[in-house]
């Protein structure tokens, strides 16, 4: 119980204090790659901590039942640990959090199933609109198509269509080169298949919307997300170009819906912190150094094994407790001998 108490306890601290430093840390602007590898990893250390902690007393008797020899084979490690829970009332408490554990396992992975299933039936609806109303872009590829619309827009919709979609408002809003550079921020979308972690991003907050932590997840990792494709089209075309479009299409005014309702996995230009997008481009920081990085890297890493380490570590150190006076019980009956 102790364990599940710090399972518990890592938790609620994680959900505080690291998203809290994370979402206040200046660096994340000069390394989104790693930032978002960092809010992923505290994400997963959330939910894994939360799933350890219904099987944390039973781990010890797993791997060290009771029993004649402290390291029996075969399948029944499982039955045996269960079978020695301490009486009806311990193991009903193992039973408990074994099936407590089972059914957050269940519903991460149905909700999340679920999350990319809507999210991509939702691209399919809007793609085979846009396909019915939309015509293609003169010189820009068969992928960009223009919707007619009075709302200035432009966004992608990954999955098999592939289709950049831009309204036609926003053509008369972008001048040629602003064009480039959105056409090149949204080709950075589709690329990197960011689409993947947004969806995944929204199913954890629709999986806990009360938790506050998996919403701020969401937003970080959408942002992030941004700041990459908003990198990747700055080498292909000009940062103040970029710049003038982001803030152009995110100050557009917004009279009525789009002819279907955007996917929740589309990513437009102008979808998130459009002033701090400005911003960084306008005033461009050099990436993080080889220090920093690597530095930034450990602490993600141990966020990810920090669930890990709490569960697995009292019952290894039972079993090389266990191991060593075996061990030395045998050597001294040797000796005896």
């Amino acid at each position: 119980m102790i364990v599940t108490a710090l399972l518990l306890g890592y938790a609620v601290l994680a959900s505080r204090w690291l998203v809290g430093a994370l979402e206040g840390a200046a660096w994340t602007g000069r390394a989104p790659r790693v930032a978002i590898a960092g809010w992923i990893c505290l994400a997963g250390s959330l939910l894994c901590a939360v799933v350890f902690a219904g099987i944390a007393p039973l781990v010890p008797l797993v791997l060290f039942p009771p029993g004649p020899t402290p390291f029996p084979a075969g399948p029944d490690r499982l039955l045996l640990g269960l079978r020695h829970g301490g009486g009806p009332p311990g193991q009903a408490m193992l039973v408990l959090g074994l099936l407590v554990s089972i059914a957050v396992t269940l519903r991460i992975v149905l909700g999340c199933a679920v999350a990319w299933y809507r999210a991509r039936r939702q691209r399919d609806q809007h793609e085979e609109i846009v396909r019915v109303v939309g015509r293609r872009l003169d010189g820009a590829g068969p992928a960009v198509v223009v919707v007619d619309h009075c709302d200035a827009a432009a966004y992608c919709l990954p999955g098999r269509g592939t289709r950049i979609v831009v309204t036609s408002a926003a053509l008369r809003t972008l001048t040629d080169g602003q064009l480039h550079a959105v056409l090149a921020h949204e080709r950075a979308h589709l690329r990197g298949r960011h689409h993947l972690l947004a969806t995944f991003a929204q199913a954890l907050e629709a999986l806990l919307p009360r938790l506050g932590a998996f919403a701020t997840v969401r937003t970080e990792i959408l942002r992030l997300l941004e700041l990459l494709a908003d990198d990747a089209a700055a080498r292909t075309a000009d940062r103040l170009d970029l710049a003038e479009a982001v803030f152009a299409l995110a100050s557009a005014p917004r009279t009525t819906p789009l002819p279907a309702r955007m996917p929740g996995a589309a990513l437009a230009a102008a979808q998130s912190a459009a002033a701090q997008r400005v911003k960084r481009l306008l005033t461009p920081r050099p990436p993080l150094g080889p220090g920093p990085t690597a530095s930034a890297l450990l602490a993600i890493a141990a966020t990810a094994l920090a669930p890990v380490a709490l569960l697995l570590g009292p019952a290894l150190i039972a079993m090389c407790t266990a191991y060593c006076t075996s061990v030395s019980t045998l050597m001294d009956l040797l000796t005896n001998t």
